[in-house]
């Protein structure tokens, strides 16, 4: 059990009516049974969009690119959505088109998983 400052939400049931004679009750109960759910939240991607803005050069009229910052990946996807494809396909041996469902079934991944060539 979790301790009751970890819970998210805490709801109270009470009973209406006593299971045996059918009378109202009312009251409150200081040490009430505790039953937990632990969900894991649903995933929602980050999509960080770099823009990559070209000036031209008032005196040679070239055009000139920014570039990526060192630290941003070049292939398009996070660290985590890289170490997720690593686990699933490499360390639980899922096939593509397994990997692929999986990241499908996370908000917007399987988008990342068809631009990889996993099939549909």
């Amino acid at each position: 059990m979790y301790p009751i400052e970890r819970c998210n939400q805490i709801i109270d049931h009470h009973p209406t009516k006593c299971s045996c004679c059918g009378k109202r009750l009312s009251g409150e109960d200081q040490n009430p049974y505790r039953h937990q759910i632990v969900e894991i939240p649903p995933i929602e991607p980050i999509v960080i969009e770099h823009r990559l803005h070209s000036l031209k050069c008032g005196q040679c009229q070239s055009e000139t690119r920014a570039k990526l910052p060192e630290e941003v990946n070049r292939s398009g996807y996070g660290v985590r959505v890289v170490a997720m494809v690593a686990l699933l396909s490499g360390v639980y041996r899922n096939s593509q088109r397994q990997v692929q469902s999986a990241l499908a079934m996370q908000r917007g991944l399987g988008e990342a998983a068809r631009s990889w060539g996993f099939p549909p």
